[in-house]
């Protein structure tokens, strides 16, 4: 019986095997796998408020590219507001500016327009993402190609909120754990500020099949602890399966 375990492993690897080296230009369907770079699970222990006279940022690098989704904490508070918070994604060029003067992604709301929204591209399920301190407030772009290891800058701004009417984001301050920012800093009125904003980016991949197994390597890769983790599960879950399939033959 062993034996036919091993025989059959091997038949579906070399299915596996063929599959990828012979028809690599198959297309996937887009956003099939989709996954967060940087990011955190925790809630952040302070909040700014964002209002007519400060602007709050954040620089980072993508550590994949394809950038097409970004989220940031919006701690519990009353958003039934007409107030306008704008966002900005832009390139950093240089140590001499903050940001280029033209958008990579613009997008604007109303204060009672930002709320928890479902998440069809992440494993954390929408309750559980609503927490009573707060949530995250994801939104799409149009994909972003080539920022692999490439700096950004994004801020929010709220042109038509008075101090103290304006919107909080959640703020790490002093730094503490933050999955996968290898560097990056807050802003504040596009000054650099100790700290981080409370945000997530999340990738998708553009090509064919062997680009998406490539993605999902490299992605396995940048957190090997995971990666030994769901390794061993699926070897237990294998190991399991097989123990009741030859428990069930020899009762036959």
């Amino acid at each position: 019986m062993r034996r036919k375990i091993v025989v059959l492993g091997l038949f579906l690897f070399s299915i596996c095997i063929v599959f990828f080296y012979f028809q690599p230009k198959w297309k996937v369907p887009d956003n099939i796998y989709s996954f967060i770079d940087i990011g955190t699970f925790h809630v952040p222990p302070q909040k700014i408020e964002v209002h007519q006279s400060s602007n709050f940022g954040q620089s980072f690098v993508p550590n994949f590219e394809n950038l097409f989704m970004m989220s940031v904490f919006i701690p519990s508070q009353n958003l039934n507001k007409d107030q306008t918070l704008i966002f900005h994604l832009r390139c950093k060029p240089s140590e001499d500016q903050v940001a280029s003067d033209q958008d990579l992604v613009t997008k604007v709301w109303k204060f009672r327009e930002i709320s928890i929204k479902k998440n069809n591209f992440y494993t954390v399920p929408t309750d559980k993402e609503n927490m009573p301190q707060g949530f995250h407030f994801h939104f799409e772009f149009p994909v972003i190609s080539d920022v692999k290891n490439q700096e950004l800058y994004f801020y929010f701004e709220s042109p038509d909120s008075k101090p103290g009417e304006g919107i909080q984001i959640g703020y790490w301050y002093p730094r503490q754990y933050y999955e996968s920012l290898t560097f990056g800093a807050a802003y504040s009125n596009h000054q650099p500020i100790e700290g981080y904003l409370a945000f997530r980016t999340y990738h998708t991949w553009k090509g064919n099949f062997k680009t998406l197994v490539i993605s999902v390597k490299n992605r396995l890769l940048t957190d090997r602890v995971f990666l030994i983790f769901y390794g061993i599960l699926c070897v237990v879950i294998f190991l399991l399966l097989a123990a009741v399939w030859l428990k069930r033959r020899r009762s036959l």
